[in-house]
């Protein structure tokens, strides 16, 4: 019996927090169900914070109880898995599995999410029985990322290895694309580049949802906002000391969203700087919108990005932002300090003064809200998507 629909594979580590997996669940809520059937493949076992639609099979390659991580470079860099062979060896080992999977369920194309997930669906080729495409995406610039996470240097010589072999590759923004090119050696004509899904109409209803319980938080004393990953290249250690230095001159509250491997380190941080009494950590929420809609300012530290949901989500709840240089993308995203204020990265009296700027100056909160919002609301959730359809459609076509 011929098979009508492009069956596509989506190969993710987790369906945990983070932009990859937000743009996963908006890739597989959206899709349409015309053309194509999904089935999710997730490399570690972990509890999924996005939204797995009814009619996506779930298949799951490692189960290892006890981890608490959904990338791969912590379950590598914990307990026997240290050596750099280990680590080979337990993603050959990965690898085949995958392989085998896929043999089993023979898709048309393999749409990996992340470079953990594009190395090893390419190293995985040589044990699959049938040839899907695969199409590899990268949310983040490698080169710098790489440099500041476990195994980093194995898994550059990896996309080095294996990059070319990706039958088409998107980046999210122009400068993850020049990256892989200038770096790991992708080819122009592999690249396409594709802004991640946004669904603005959704993001702002949630805004409006009531704090409830948490509403205290958000008193007279002004809120400083931080979502995402608790991880080193979050840079949530400036931020620190930023609100350390800052609240000398002015009360502020810090507000953590998020969870993540550095969360204890994190919390001890704090307690050394003596500023227990100005951060609150709230670890995962189910609706982080709502808090930013009520926050004095957004601030994201980050060492490294790509172009993070969270700078945009703030801008679409009417927070104004604050982020780092760690990426030229999210400069043009926050229009040269017109939607947003950048400050150079690891530099904490640099943030410190912006978060003063933004809490003392109300026409240059008002400015960067309205000119955020006016700028985000047109992003359209339905072009990413088509354009992601499109190019699976391509890439199967011959």
């Amino acid at each position: 019996m011929t098979r009508t629909k492009t069956r596509v594979v989506i190969l993710v580590p987790s369906m945990m927090t983070g932009g990859m997996e937000q743009c996963t669940s908006l890739l597989m809520k959206h899709f349409s169900r015309d053309y194509f059937e999904l089935e999710l493949v997730t490399i570690f076992d972990r509890p999924p914070f996005f939204k797995i639609p009814s009619d996506v099979r779930l298949h799951i390659l490692e189960k290892s109880p006890g981890q608490t991580s959904a990338k791969p470079h912590v379950q590598l860099s914990s307990g026997a898995t240290r050596k750099r062979n280990d680590a080979m060896l337990w993603l050959g080992v990965v690898a085949s599995k995958l392989g085998s999977l896929v043999s089993e369920i023979q898709p048309d194309v393999i749409l990996a999410q992340d470079i953990y997930a594009t190395v090893i669906a390419l190293m995985a080729k040589k044990e699959m029985k049938t040839t899907p495409k695969i199409v590899g995406t990268v949310h983040i610039i490698c080169s710098n990322f790489l440099q500041q996470v476990d195994f980093g240097d194995l898994f550059a010589h990896l996309l080095r290895q294996y990059l070319q072999d990706a039958d088409a590759l998107v980046a999210v923004g122009n400068s993850v694309a020049s990256d892989l090119i200038m770096h790991f050696g992708a080819r122009q004509n592999q690249m396409t580049v594709i802004q991640n899904p946004f669904d603005f109409e959704e993001v702002e209803r949630l805004s409006h949802q009531n704090l409830d319980e948490d509403a205290a938080l958000y008193g007279q004393i002004p809120t400083v906002l931080f979502v995402g990953r608790l991880a080193h290249q979050k840079g949530l250690v400036y931020l620190f000391q930023a609100i350390a230095l800052a609240r000398k001159l002015q009360e502020v509250r810090c507000v953590i969203v998020g969870d993540g491997e550095e969360r204890d380190q994190l919390e001890a941080t704090v307690e050394l700087l003596g500023i227990s009494s100005n951060v609150t950590f709230l670890g995962r929420v189910q609706n982080a919108f709502k808090y930013m809609r009520a926050a004095t300012c957004f601030v994201l530290p980050s060492l490294v990005e790509g172009v993070p949901y969270a700078v945009i989500e703030a801008m679409a709840c009417g927070c104004p932002v604050i982020a780092t240089e760690s990426n030229p993308d999210l400069g043009e995203l926050l229009g040269d300090n017109e939607r947003g204020i950048l400050v150079p990265p690891r530099n904490f009296y640099a943030l410190a003064e912006a978060i003063l700027r933004v809490v003392w100056d109300k026409n240059l909160r008002k400015k960067l809200t309205e000119a955020g919002t006016r700028h985000v609301k047109h992003f359209d959730r339905s072009d990413a998507v088509l354009r992601y359809e499109r190019l699976l459609k391509s890439v199967t076509a011959f």
